[in-house]
């Protein structure tokens, strides 16, 4: 019997491997394609964010943009009314127009606007703190307090418009008084005009 184990020869059989040769590339691409994907969804987040907020901005200088010429507006009509309810009296007292008919419709015109005026006041002076700033507020403050002064100018003439007016004891305003009072107010008003024009030239 021989012996053949010299003669065998024994092939080596390969046996199949797991090709691995492109599992690392194709893991790159994945986490590549992820990160990717979690980048845009993180930027799309932020400039979402971003614009609501920068919406809610826009929205909220618009509506105080708003409300600032809706308040100026209505604060250049009050003081414009009673500056120019102001010179008729001014100009009715320089010329003797102080009869019942005459003088009275102003003096009602005067008192509803001097009161919207008074009436408006702290609401006033909060809207200009609040839309403008205390330096607006504290202008607006000395005007009223000019405003004020000329109101006691005229209401000296109390008595004598309810001797023309209630107790028709007297035809018209006595002419002298009516000329020193008319002077007076129209000095205040050389003061009181310019200092109103320049808060309404700072508002706007």
């Amino acid at each position: 019997m021989s012996d053949n184990s010299d003669n065998t020869v024994i092939d080596k059989v390969e046996l199949p491997s797991e090709d691995r040769t492109g599992f690392w590339p194709e893991l790159g691409s994945s986490l590549r394609q992820r990160t990717g994907t979690w980048i845009v969804a993180t930027i799309f987040a932020i400039l979402t964010i971003f614009s609501d907020n920068l919406a809610e901005r826009i929205k909220s200088a618009l509506n105080r943009a708003d409300a600032r010429e809706e308040k100026y507006a209505a604060l250049s009509r009050q003081l414009s009314g009673y500056i120019y309810d102001c010179e008729l009296i001014d100009e009715y007292l320089a010329n003797g127009w102080t009869t019942r008919d005459a003088f009275v419709p102003i003096i009602l015109d005067y008192n509803r606007d001097i009161t919207d005026l008074r009436r408006n006041e702290y609401a006033d002076r909060a809207i200009l703190a609040k839309y403008w700033n205390k330096d607006r507020r504290n202008d607006f403050m000395a005007i009223m307090g000019e405003a004020q002064a000329i109101d006691s100018t005229i209401h000296s003439l109390n008595n004598e418009l309810e001797q023309v007016n209630v107790l028709k004891t007297k035809d018209k305003v006595d002419p002298v008084l009516a000329k020193s009072t008319a002077l007076e107010i129209h000095n205040q008003l050389a003061n009181f005009k310019p200092q109103v024009e320049t808060l309404l030239d700072k508002l706007e």
